[in-house]
C-alpha cells in the first residue's frame, strides 16, 4: 500500500512484480482491535483462567478479503480517482507465495473477535487517510481519531477515552 501511494502521490505508474499473488488484506485497525480484545480478556479473566488466553492469535480478515494484488492496486486507484499500474517483470526472481491466508477461528471461538470493514471499506478508509495527510497535514491528529472512533463503533464498543484527551 504505502509503495502505491507513493507512486501515485509521484504521479507515476504503480510496479507490480506478481499481480495474481493474493493476500489477506486488512485495515491497520482490525488487527489492533482483535490485540485490545486479547488484552480485555486478560484483565477481566479470573486467575485460574487467564491461561486460556495465554497463547497465539490470528487476527486477520475474513476470507472474502483474500485478494490478488492486481485487485488491490485496482481499488486503490479507483477510490485515489486517477493512476495506473503496470506488470513488470523483476530482474532477480523473487520466491514468494503465490496464496497467503490466515485462520481467525480461534480469535472467533476463543475470542467472539470478528473483524468488521470488507476489503472495499479497507482500501477506501486507508486511501482516505493518505489523501488527508497529503493535502491536509494538520488535521491528521482529528481524522486518525475519526477512522479509530468509526472502527470503534462498527465494532460496538464505546468511542476511546483517550480520544478526547489532548496529548
Amino acid at each position: 500500500m504505502p509503495d502505491c501511494i507513493r507512486d501515485l502521490q509521484n504521479q507515476t505508474f504503480i510496479t507490480v512484480r506478481n499481480p495474481y499473488a493474493t493476500r489477506p488484506w486488512q485495515h491497520v485497525l482490525e488487527p489492533l482491535s482483535g490485540y485490545l480484545e486479547l488484552g480485555r480478556k486478560l484483565l477481566d479473566s479470573s486467575s485460574e483462567h487467564v491461561a486460556d488466553f495465554c497463547e497465539a492469535f490470528n487476527f486477520g480478515p475474513h476470507v472474502t478479503n483474500n485478494k490478488s494484488v492486481k485487485e488491490l492496486v485496482e481499488e486503490i486507484i479507483e477510490n485515489w480517482g486517477s493512476g495506473t499500474w503496470k506488470w513488470i517483470s523483476p530482474e532477480k526472481t523473487h520466491h514468494e507465495s503465490s496464496l497467503l491466508s490466515l485462520s481467525i477461528d480461534k480469535a472467533y471461538h476463543k475470542l467472539n473477535w470478528l473483524p468488521k470493514w470488507d476489503f472495499n471499506q479497507t482500501v477506501a478508509l486507508t486511501v482516505d487517510w493518505y489523501q488527508k495527510a497529503l493535502h491536509e497535514p494538520s488535521l491528521m491528529r482529528e481524522f486518525t481519531i475519526s477512522q479509530i472512533n468509526a472502527h470503534g463503533s462498527d465494532q460496538g464498543i464505546s468511542t476511546p477515552h483517550f480520544a478526547h484527551e489532548t496529548v
